[in-house]
């Protein structure tokens, strides 16, 4: 009766390490060139101008700056250099309610999209321009978080 018993232990230990063992994943292979773009516009391109403002603000959200100061307009960007931007974007940034960005007006290459502020019934309008065939946030004066052309 021993034998089988130190068998069973024996036994009940292998299928006990056996469900604890961790599978390896294979790999994930990278391609070695990117695929090709898609013919027509780039994502960025096709965006509506409340896209535009809700990808801003989640970027300054993230923290990345860069691709929020990416948004803007060529002459804000000639206004406010990168370093003064990025710094300005990490003192704080003011909440919307993303989901309720709407554009209210947009006349040809210009555009204004409101949105709401969380903590404040009040709405912001960011003022957008068509530029290069995208469009982009009007930045001249304010914060990075609340700018007004």
């Amino acid at each position: 009766m021993q034998p089988m018993r130190a068998l069973c232990l024996v036994l009940l230990l292998l299928i006990l390490l056996a469900g604890c063992a961790r599978r390896a994943e294979p790999p994930r292979l990278r391609p070695s060139h990117p695929p090709p773009r898609p013919a027509g516009p780039s994502p960025q391109q096709s965006r509506t101008p409340s896209q535009v403002v809700v990808a801003y603000l989640e970027a300054l959200y993230d923290g990345r700056y860069r691709d929020a100061y990416d948004l803007l307009t060529a002459a804000s960007q000639k206004k406010h250099p990168f370093a003064q931007f990025e710094q300005q974007a990490q003192s704080g940034v003011t909440e919307y309610d993303l989901g309720s960005a709407k554009v209210v007006r947009q006349v040809g290459d210009e555009a204004t999209v409101n949105i709401q502020l969380l903590e404040d019934p009040a709405t912001a309008g960011f003022h957008l321009r068509r530029e290069r065939g995208a469009w982009r946030i009007v930045y001249t004066t304010g914060v990075p978080g609340f700018p007004y052309p």
